[in-house]
């Protein structure tokens, strides 16, 4: 009776052995994978920060170049806007400067034309 009792002490006690030591390597083990998990999601983390990084400098340049190339299109219309103005404000004084020209001697011809007229009076 004494040896069927202590038979299943020991057994009962290599059982709670076993399982104990079977929780701590499954234990290990998790924190092991774990481990893995957290260094492989910070090297991935930190290569999709470095890939936005470069993506955001790559946007930056391009909205630079657009930018500039937009600022000298709107540039080179503006002179060319204020060249066409230029030219038509001077078409329209040579025609208000012509048209004052044929005044000033239309009123030179009346003026000869009037003295003519007084002197032939008198």
């Amino acid at each position: 009776f004494n040896h069927k009792r202590n038979t299943r002490a020991a057994t009962k006690i290599q059982t709670r052995y076993r399982g104990h030591k079977a929780f701590k390597d499954y234990n290990k083990k998790k924190h092991a994978a774990v481990q893995i998990q957290s260094v492989f999601r910070g090297m991935k983390a930190r290569r999709h920060a470095h890939d936005l990084k470069k993506d955001r400098s790559a946007l930056r340049i391009q909205r630079k170049w657009k930018g500039s190339k937009e600022r000298n299109k709107f540039l080179h219309y503006r002179s060319s806007l204020t060249k066409v103005q230029g030219l038509w404000r001077a078409k329209k004084a040579k025609e208000a400067l012509r048209q004052l020209r044929l005044e000033a001697r239309q009123a030179a011809s009346l003026l000869k034309d009037k003295k003519a007229l007084e002197t032939k009076m008198k």
